[in-house]
Protein backbone atom coordinates (compact mmCIF):
# COMPACT_ATOMS: atom_id res chain seq x y z
CA UNK A 1 0.00 0.00 0.00
CA UNK A 2 2.60 1.95 0.23
CA UNK A 3 3.35 1.95 -3.51
CA UNK A 4 -0.10 3.04 -3.62
CA UNK A 5 0.00 5.98 -1.48
CA UNK A 6 2.83 6.95 -3.35
CA UNK A 7 1.15 6.65 -7.15
CA UNK A 8 -1.71 8.42 -5.33
CA UNK A 9 0.33 11.47 -4.41
CA UNK A 10 3.02 12.16 -7.25
CA UNK A 11 2.01 15.37 -8.37
CA UNK A 12 -0.23 16.73 -6.17
CA UNK A 13 0.02 19.85 -3.98
CA UNK A 14 1.92 21.88 -7.22
CA UNK A 15 4.51 19.33 -7.03
CA UNK A 16 6.10 18.03 -10.47
CA UNK A 17 4.69 14.74 -11.15
CA UNK A 18 7.99 12.53 -10.51
CA UNK A 19 8.86 9.54 -12.48
CA UNK A 20 8.72 6.54 -10.64
CA UNK A 21 11.06 3.94 -11.67
CA UNK A 22 10.98 0.27 -9.73
CA UNK A 23 13.79 -1.60 -9.19
CA UNK A 24 14.52 -5.30 -7.57
CA UNK A 25 17.38 -8.34 -7.52
CA UNK A 26 16.45 -12.06 -6.75
CA UNK A 27 13.40 -12.50 -3.75
CA UNK A 28 12.99 -8.64 -4.14
CA UNK A 29 12.32 -9.14 -7.89
CA UNK A 30 9.24 -10.91 -6.29
CA UNK A 31 8.65 -8.09 -4.17
CA UNK A 32 8.48 -4.99 -6.18
CA UNK A 33 6.36 -7.31 -9.28
CA UNK A 34 3.57 -8.08 -6.54
CA UNK A 35 3.73 -4.10 -4.91
CA UNK A 36 3.40 -2.43 -8.56
CA UNK A 37 0.58 -5.37 -9.39
CA UNK A 38 -1.51 -4.27 -6.29
CA UNK A 39 -0.99 -0.75 -6.35
CA UNK A 40 -1.84 -0.82 -9.67
CA UNK A 41 -4.79 -2.70 -9.25
CA UNK A 42 -5.91 -0.03 -6.74
CA UNK A 43 -4.70 3.07 -8.71
CA UNK A 44 -6.41 1.95 -11.73
CA UNK A 45 -9.17 -0.51 -11.71
CA UNK A 46 -11.15 -2.03 -14.10
CA UNK A 47 -8.68 -0.52 -16.71
CA UNK A 48 -7.34 -2.16 -19.77
CA UNK A 49 -5.57 -1.12 -22.74
CA UNK A 50 -6.69 -2.26 -26.28
CA UNK A 51 -4.12 -3.77 -28.44
CA UNK A 52 -3.61 -0.54 -30.17
CA UNK A 53 -2.44 1.45 -28.09
CA UNK A 54 1.08 1.39 -28.35
CA UNK A 55 3.36 3.70 -27.05
CA UNK A 56 -0.50 5.92 -27.42
CA UNK A 57 0.16 9.97 -25.57
CA UNK A 58 -2.26 8.72 -22.77
CA UNK A 59 -0.60 5.88 -21.69
CA UNK A 60 3.38 6.99 -22.21
CA UNK A 61 3.50 10.56 -21.40
CA UNK A 62 1.32 9.88 -17.81
CA UNK A 63 2.57 6.87 -17.02
CA UNK A 64 1.92 6.03 -13.13
CA UNK A 65 5.31 3.82 -12.74
CA UNK A 66 7.61 4.64 -15.89
CA UNK A 67 9.91 1.27 -15.52
CA UNK A 68 10.24 -2.21 -14.08
CA UNK A 69 13.25 -3.89 -14.02
CA UNK A 70 13.82 -7.76 -12.58
CA UNK A 71 17.53 -8.80 -11.81
CA UNK A 72 18.28 -12.36 -11.33
CA UNK A 73 14.34 -12.55 -10.77
CA UNK A 74 13.88 -15.56 -7.69
CA UNK A 75 10.32 -16.24 -8.73
CA UNK A 76 8.02 -18.49 -11.52
CA UNK A 77 5.06 -16.64 -13.32
CA UNK A 78 3.06 -18.85 -11.04
CA UNK A 79 3.82 -16.67 -8.60
CA UNK A 80 2.51 -13.58 -9.65
CA UNK A 81 -1.44 -15.10 -9.15
CA UNK A 82 -2.49 -14.24 -5.97
CA UNK A 83 -5.58 -14.28 -3.99
CA UNK A 84 -6.72 -10.35 -3.19
CA UNK A 85 -10.48 -11.12 -1.42
CA UNK A 86 -11.76 -14.38 0.35
CA UNK A 87 -15.03 -14.89 1.51
CA UNK A 88 -16.34 -18.16 3.70
CA UNK A 89 -19.77 -19.12 2.95
CA UNK A 90 -21.33 -21.69 5.05
CA UNK A 91 -21.59 -24.50 2.78
CA UNK A 92 -18.25 -23.08 0.71
CA UNK A 93 -15.09 -22.02 0.37
CA UNK A 94 -13.86 -20.14 -2.34
CA UNK A 95 -11.36 -17.70 -3.48
CA UNK A 96 -13.64 -15.12 -5.09
CA UNK A 97 -11.09 -12.90 -6.77
CA UNK A 98 -7.31 -13.66 -7.82
CA UNK A 99 -5.25 -11.99 -9.83
CA UNK A 100 -5.54 -13.47 -13.06
CA UNK A 101 -3.00 -13.50 -15.88
CA UNK A 102 -4.81 -11.27 -18.35
CA UNK A 103 -5.38 -9.00 -15.17
CA UNK A 104 -1.29 -8.37 -14.22
CA UNK A 105 -0.79 -7.88 -18.36
CA UNK A 106 -3.55 -5.23 -18.24
CA UNK A 107 -1.69 -3.52 -15.37
CA UNK A 108 1.85 -3.81 -16.15
CA UNK A 109 0.54 -2.49 -19.93
CA UNK A 110 0.60 0.66 -17.98
CA UNK A 111 4.27 0.61 -17.47
CA UNK A 112 6.37 1.92 -20.53
CA UNK A 113 9.60 0.15 -20.09
CA UNK A 114 9.66 -3.03 -18.66
CA UNK A 115 12.68 -5.58 -18.48
CA UNK A 116 14.45 -8.81 -16.75
CA UNK A 117 18.11 -9.75 -16.47
CA UNK A 118 18.53 -13.91 -16.39
CA UNK A 119 22.04 -15.60 -16.55
CA UNK A 120 22.13 -19.45 -17.65
CA UNK A 121 25.04 -19.71 -14.81
CA UNK A 122 22.92 -18.10 -11.99
CA UNK A 123 22.58 -21.53 -10.34
CA UNK A 124 20.58 -20.21 -7.26
CA UNK A 125 17.29 -19.53 -9.81
CA UNK A 126 17.95 -22.74 -11.35
CA UNK A 127 17.89 -26.24 -10.51
CA UNK A 128 18.35 -25.15 -6.57
CA UNK A 129 15.05 -23.21 -6.86
CA UNK A 130 13.00 -26.15 -8.66
CA UNK A 131 14.37 -28.06 -5.72
CA UNK A 132 13.25 -25.86 -2.73
CA UNK A 133 9.25 -26.14 -4.26
CA UNK A 134 8.80 -29.60 -3.03
CA UNK A 135 9.26 -28.31 0.37
CA UNK A 136 8.07 -24.84 -0.01
CA UNK A 137 5.93 -24.28 -3.21
CA UNK A 138 5.27 -20.25 -3.51
CA UNK A 139 1.89 -20.44 -5.76
CA UNK A 140 0.79 -22.96 -2.67
CA UNK A 141 1.96 -21.52 0.09
CA UNK A 142 0.49 -17.87 -0.66
CA UNK A 143 -2.54 -19.52 -1.33
CA UNK A 144 -2.67 -21.35 2.16
CA UNK A 145 -1.83 -17.91 4.03
CA UNK A 146 -4.17 -16.08 2.32
CA UNK A 147 -6.77 -18.24 3.68
CA UNK A 148 -5.65 -18.23 7.12
CA UNK A 149 -5.14 -14.26 6.94
CA UNK A 150 -8.71 -14.22 5.55
CA UNK A 151 -10.55 -16.46 8.42
CA UNK A 152 -8.81 -14.76 11.10
CA UNK A 153 -9.66 -11.27 9.81
CA UNK A 154 -11.25 -8.97 12.02
CA UNK A 155 -12.53 -12.21 13.79
CA UNK A 156 -15.15 -12.92 11.97
CA UNK A 157 -14.62 -16.75 11.73
CA UNK A 158 -11.89 -17.69 13.75
CA UNK A 159 -11.24 -15.53 16.79
CA UNK A 160 -7.89 -15.07 18.08
CA UNK A 161 -7.90 -15.94 21.84
CA UNK A 162 -4.49 -15.78 22.67
CA UNK A 163 -1.16 -15.61 21.19
CA UNK A 164 -0.50 -19.36 22.01
CA UNK A 165 -3.61 -19.85 19.78
CA UNK A 166 -2.15 -17.83 17.04
CA UNK A 167 1.16 -19.92 17.69
CA UNK A 168 -0.21 -23.18 17.36
CA UNK A 169 -2.34 -21.62 14.18
CA UNK A 170 0.41 -21.19 12.70
CA UNK A 171 2.26 -24.18 13.27
CA UNK A 172 -0.50 -25.80 12.04
CA UNK A 173 -0.35 -23.40 8.41
CA UNK A 174 3.25 -24.65 8.34
CA UNK A 175 2.66 -28.36 8.33
CA UNK A 176 -0.24 -27.70 5.63
CA UNK A 177 1.74 -26.05 3.46
CA UNK A 178 5.06 -28.32 3.65
CA UNK A 179 2.57 -31.01 2.80
CA UNK A 180 0.83 -29.48 0.67
CA UNK A 181 3.67 -28.40 -1.59
CA UNK A 182 5.07 -31.98 -1.35
CA UNK A 183 1.61 -32.97 -2.78
CA UNK A 184 1.01 -30.43 -5.06
CA UNK A 185 4.83 -30.77 -6.65
CA UNK A 186 4.62 -34.60 -6.92
CA UNK A 187 1.13 -34.73 -8.65
CA UNK A 188 2.07 -31.81 -11.34
CA UNK A 189 5.42 -33.13 -12.08
CA UNK A 190 4.00 -36.84 -12.52
CA UNK A 191 1.10 -35.92 -14.44
CA UNK A 192 3.52 -33.53 -16.95
CA UNK A 193 6.12 -36.06 -17.56
CA UNK A 194 4.22 -37.61 -20.60
CA UNK A 195 4.15 -33.86 -22.30
CA UNK A 196 8.11 -32.73 -20.96
CA UNK A 197 9.32 -36.08 -22.32
CA UNK A 198 7.94 -35.40 -25.89
CA UNK A 199 8.71 -32.36 -25.74
CA UNK A 200 12.21 -33.02 -24.81
CA UNK A 201 13.21 -35.42 -27.21
CA UNK A 202 11.58 -32.65 -29.77
CA UNK A 203 13.61 -29.64 -29.20
CA UNK A 204 16.71 -30.16 -26.99
CA UNK A 205 20.25 -29.86 -29.11
CA UNK A 206 22.73 -31.02 -27.29
CA UNK A 207 23.17 -33.20 -30.30
CA UNK A 208 21.70 -31.35 -32.93
CA UNK A 209 18.29 -31.47 -34.97
CA UNK A 210 18.81 -34.76 -36.87
CA UNK A 211 16.59 -38.01 -36.44
CA UNK A 212 19.34 -39.58 -35.17
CA UNK A 213 20.22 -36.61 -32.31
CA UNK A 214 16.41 -37.13 -31.46
CA UNK A 215 16.78 -40.64 -30.61
CA UNK A 216 19.97 -40.06 -28.44
CA UNK A 217 17.79 -37.64 -26.59
CA UNK A 218 15.60 -40.31 -25.26
CA UNK A 219 18.56 -41.65 -22.76
CA UNK A 220 19.12 -37.64 -22.28
CA UNK A 221 15.94 -37.02 -20.85
CA UNK A 222 16.64 -38.73 -18.01
CA UNK A 223 20.16 -37.69 -17.23
CA UNK A 224 21.01 -34.72 -18.95
CA UNK A 225 24.27 -33.77 -17.64
CA UNK A 226 25.06 -30.48 -19.52
CA UNK A 227 22.11 -28.95 -18.59
CA UNK A 228 22.47 -29.45 -14.94
CA UNK A 229 26.27 -29.55 -14.00
CA UNK A 230 28.48 -26.66 -13.48
CA UNK A 231 30.43 -27.86 -16.41
CA UNK A 232 30.23 -27.61 -19.49
CA UNK A 233 27.27 -25.04 -18.89
CA UNK A 234 25.04 -25.47 -21.55
CA UNK A 235 23.17 -22.86 -23.29
CA UNK A 236 20.07 -20.68 -22.33
CA UNK A 237 17.32 -23.27 -22.84
CA UNK A 238 17.21 -24.61 -19.63
CA UNK A 239 13.36 -24.66 -18.80
CA UNK A 240 13.04 -26.81 -21.51
CA UNK A 241 15.77 -28.72 -22.05
CA UNK A 242 16.50 -30.26 -18.35
CA UNK A 243 15.00 -32.90 -19.36
CA UNK A 244 13.00 -35.03 -16.23
CA UNK A 245 15.21 -32.40 -13.74
CA UNK A 246 13.25 -29.53 -14.96
CA UNK A 247 10.54 -30.78 -12.32
CA UNK A 248 7.85 -28.15 -12.35
CA UNK A 249 9.06 -24.23 -13.28
CA UNK A 250 12.27 -22.68 -12.97
CA UNK A 251 12.72 -19.19 -11.40
CA UNK A 252 13.01 -16.28 -14.36
CA UNK A 253 16.60 -15.68 -12.95
CA UNK A 254 17.87 -18.57 -14.86
CA UNK A 255 15.55 -18.65 -17.80
CA UNK A 256 14.25 -15.50 -19.08
CA UNK A 257 10.74 -15.16 -20.61
CA UNK A 258 11.75 -16.83 -23.86
CA UNK A 259 12.46 -20.17 -22.93
CA UNK A 260 9.80 -20.41 -20.99
CA UNK A 261 7.19 -23.60 -21.81
CA UNK A 262 4.31 -22.04 -24.12
CA UNK A 263 3.03 -24.96 -26.04
CA UNK A 264 -0.43 -25.57 -25.00
CA UNK A 265 -0.60 -29.25 -26.82
CA UNK A 266 1.81 -32.02 -26.91
CA UNK A 267 4.16 -33.00 -29.62
CA UNK A 268 1.01 -35.18 -30.87
CA UNK A 269 -1.21 -31.92 -30.63
CA UNK A 270 -3.17 -33.28 -27.71
CA UNK A 271 -3.74 -31.01 -25.16
CA UNK A 272 -2.56 -31.19 -22.43
CA UNK A 273 -4.86 -31.51 -19.56
CA UNK A 274 -2.93 -31.93 -16.48
CA UNK A 275 -0.45 -29.02 -17.25
CA UNK A 276 -0.51 -25.60 -18.66
CA UNK A 277 1.79 -22.97 -19.81
CA UNK A 278 4.81 -21.84 -17.96
CA UNK A 279 4.62 -18.35 -18.78
CA UNK A 280 1.40 -17.48 -16.44
CA UNK A 281 1.24 -13.44 -16.14
CA UNK A 282 3.45 -12.73 -19.11
CA UNK A 283 1.78 -14.86 -21.93
CA UNK A 284 0.29 -11.60 -23.21
CA UNK A 285 3.39 -9.56 -23.81
CA UNK A 286 5.16 -12.88 -25.21
CA UNK A 287 1.93 -13.08 -27.65
CA UNK A 288 2.20 -9.34 -28.34
CA UNK A 289 5.88 -10.24 -29.58
CA UNK A 290 5.37 -11.88 -33.30
CA UNK A 291 8.94 -10.79 -34.37
CA UNK A 292 11.33 -11.88 -31.42
CA UNK A 293 12.35 -7.99 -30.83
CA UNK A 294 11.96 -8.28 -26.84
CA UNK A 295 14.06 -11.44 -26.94
CA UNK A 296 17.61 -9.33 -26.17
CA UNK A 297 20.78 -11.56 -26.92
CA UNK A 298 24.06 -11.77 -24.69
CA UNK A 299 25.73 -9.33 -27.34
CA UNK A 300 23.64 -6.78 -26.83
CA UNK A 301 23.31 -6.80 -23.74
CA UNK A 302 27.13 -6.32 -23.08
CA UNK A 303 27.03 -3.33 -25.61
CA UNK A 304 24.61 -1.48 -23.52
CA UNK A 305 26.46 -2.39 -19.90
CA UNK A 306 30.24 -2.25 -21.12
CA UNK A 307 30.44 1.54 -21.34
CA UNK A 308 28.72 4.46 -20.02
CA UNK A 309 28.58 5.99 -23.02
CA UNK A 310 25.65 4.92 -25.12
CA UNK A 311 26.76 3.58 -28.84
CA UNK A 312 25.01 5.08 -31.65
CA UNK A 313 23.52 1.61 -32.41
CA UNK A 314 21.84 1.59 -29.08
CA UNK A 315 18.26 2.78 -29.92
CA UNK A 316 16.49 3.29 -26.29
CA UNK A 317 13.21 4.48 -27.88
CA UNK A 318 12.82 0.30 -28.81
CA UNK A 319 12.99 -0.51 -25.48
CA UNK A 320 9.41 2.00 -24.84
CA UNK A 321 6.73 -0.31 -25.48
CA UNK A 322 3.68 -0.65 -23.45
CA UNK A 323 2.96 -4.28 -24.47
CA UNK A 324 5.98 -5.99 -24.44
CA UNK A 325 8.11 -7.14 -21.93
CA UNK A 326 12.16 -7.20 -22.61
CA UNK A 327 14.00 -10.17 -21.59
CA UNK A 328 18.05 -9.57 -21.53
CA UNK A 329 20.34 -12.58 -21.35
CA UNK A 330 23.12 -10.67 -19.30
CA UNK A 331 25.58 -14.46 -19.33
CA UNK A 332 28.09 -12.58 -21.03
CA UNK A 333 28.73 -9.67 -18.33
CA UNK A 334 27.27 -12.03 -15.40
CA UNK A 335 29.31 -15.56 -15.98
CA UNK A 336 30.83 -16.10 -12.07
CA UNK A 337 30.24 -19.90 -11.76
CA UNK A 338 31.05 -19.70 -8.05
CA UNK A 339 30.48 -20.21 -5.16
CA UNK A 340 28.40 -23.12 -7.19
CA UNK A 341 25.32 -22.68 -4.97
CA UNK A 342 25.21 -19.29 -6.34
CA UNK A 343 26.70 -18.72 -9.42
CA UNK A 344 26.24 -15.34 -11.27
CA UNK A 345 23.77 -14.78 -8.91
CA UNK A 346 25.34 -11.90 -7.13
CA UNK A 347 27.43 -10.91 -10.11
CA UNK A 348 25.56 -7.79 -10.64
CA UNK A 349 27.32 -6.01 -7.51
CA UNK A 350 30.75 -7.50 -7.53
CA UNK A 351 33.90 -6.22 -8.02
CA UNK A 352 35.26 -8.17 -10.42
CA UNK A 353 35.72 -6.96 -13.94
CA UNK A 354 33.81 -8.13 -17.21
CA UNK A 355 36.04 -10.48 -19.27
CA UNK A 356 33.91 -10.42 -22.31
CA UNK A 357 33.78 -6.46 -22.21
CA UNK A 358 36.04 -4.93 -25.69
CA UNK A 359 38.59 -2.63 -24.48
CA UNK A 360 38.99 -1.46 -20.62
CA UNK A 361 37.92 -3.37 -18.66
CA UNK A 362 35.02 -2.64 -16.17
CA UNK A 363 33.42 -3.97 -12.95
CA UNK A 364 30.46 -5.91 -12.91
CA UNK A 365 29.20 -3.80 -10.65
CA UNK A 366 29.44 -0.88 -13.04
CA UNK A 367 28.41 -2.52 -15.98
CA UNK A 368 25.13 -2.84 -13.65
CA UNK A 369 24.81 0.87 -13.35
CA UNK A 370 25.18 1.26 -16.90
CA UNK A 371 22.46 -0.43 -18.05
CA UNK A 372 20.00 0.24 -15.23
CA UNK A 373 20.68 3.96 -15.98
CA UNK A 374 20.64 3.42 -20.01
CA UNK A 375 17.07 1.05 -19.68
CA UNK A 376 15.62 2.93 -17.32
CA UNK A 377 15.76 6.70 -18.96
CA UNK A 378 15.96 5.77 -22.32
CA UNK A 379 16.13 8.83 -24.39
CA UNK A 380 16.88 10.68 -21.75
CA UNK A 381 20.02 9.58 -21.32
CA UNK A 382 23.02 12.19 -21.57
CA UNK A 383 25.86 10.69 -22.17
CA UNK A 384 26.31 9.21 -25.98
CA UNK A 385 29.56 8.41 -28.10
CA UNK A 386 29.41 11.79 -29.63
CA UNK A 387 29.06 13.66 -26.16
CA UNK A 388 31.65 14.05 -23.56
CA UNK A 389 31.16 11.53 -20.31
CA UNK A 390 32.11 14.36 -18.18
CA UNK A 391 31.84 17.96 -18.68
Amino acid sequence: MVLYEILKTNGRDSFKRQKIHLLGHSYGTKMISLASLEALRYYLPDTAIPANKENSPEISQEAPIESLVLMNAAFSPDDLNYLYDFQLWPVRWLPLKWLSNEKIHSLWSHIPRKAMVYTNTDYATGLFYDSSQIIFNNPHGQWVDMVIKSLYKDGRYIPVWSELHYLVASTGQLVWNIAGSAVYWTGRTVSSLPTDFAHHIVHNDTFGRSWAAKILNVPHYFLPLDKILIYPRGDNNFSHQQGFWRTTTPALGRTGLHNLRRESKDQFGVTNLFTREDTGGFKGFLDNDTDGRSNINAETFATMACSMERDSSEKPENFKNNLLFFSFDGSKVYDGWYPWVAGSHGDLREPDSVENCPGEKIEKREATFNFITKFTLGDRYPYTNTTPAYE
